[in-house]
């Protein structure tokens, strides 16, 4: 009957605070850890869209600002650095598609449309699948004088975007090993802080077993503000 009174007892037993701490800690560090991968993360996919989006929006305006009117129809003389910004963002594929009047005069005439047309020279961004790709595209919209009548021109430069997935995936694997890294450092900090909260009770502790269940003199013993309640019930 005692053997199993003390293994109920022993069952019974509360966890160790030590441990609970620790346990905390590390699900805190975790959860920092995730978040600070997630948030990098989404910060690389927005950086670099951003990247793209200024390199792709001044490709499209430069094209739309070198068309000119001539007679009976619209001229465009493209500049070797017009392209040029947009093969520094790696090995991309370029689609384009100029319109006069509505309709397409050249480039991809299938090009995905925007939703809405842009009708100054500012670039609308959007994205669209084109022949087995993700394309990220810019509009440029103006008007140009055609025959004595204002003709509305669009212009649609797209490109793919697996240079730029590549840039966010590299900047999230940095993200990822900086997070494990963080986490890696904080269970022996853990520990350690553990320690070194839980040693004034572990000292209080020791200073009431020396005294012994005879010994009735009032606690006089260094002790932090949250157990001072607890000194004053055991005096």
């Amino acid at each position: 009957m005692s053997r199993k009174m003390s293994r109920n007892m022993n069952q019974r037993r509360p966890a160790s605070l030590r441990r609970r701490l620790v346990v905390q800690l590390i699900a805190l560090s975790a959860v920092l850890a995730l978040i600070l991968y997630v948030a990098v993360r989404l910060g690389a996919e927005r950086a670099s869209e951003a990247t793209l989006d200024g390199i792709l929006g001044a490709a499209t305006i430069a094209i739309a600002e070198e068309l000119r009117s001539v007679e009976g129809g619209a001229e465009l003389e493209l500049s070797p650095g017009t392209f040029s910004m947009l093969a520094a963002m790696g090995e991309e594929r370029i689609f384009h598609r100029l319109d006069l009047g509505g309709h397409a005069v050249t480039g991809y005439a299938d090009l995905p449309l925007p939703t809405a047309t842009p009708t100054a020279l500012t670039a609308v961004f959007y994205n669209a699948p084109y022949r087995d790709a993700e394309l990220r595209l810019a509009a440029v919209g103006r008007s140009l004088m055609i025959d004595n009548r204002p003709t509305p021109v669009l212009v649609i430069v797209a490109q793919t975007r697996e240079g730029q997935r590549a840039i966010a995936q590299q900047l999230a694997n940095r993200a990822a090993a900086l997070g494990l890294a963080v986490f890696l450092i904080a269970v022996p900090l853990s520990l350690l802080a553990a320690g070194t909260l839980l040693r004034p009770i572990a000292r209080l502790a020791e200073a009431v077993s020396r005294r012994g269940g005879h010994d009735l003199r009032p606690v006089h013993h260094r002790a932090p503000a949250e157990l001072q309640p607890l000194v004053e019930q055991l005096n």
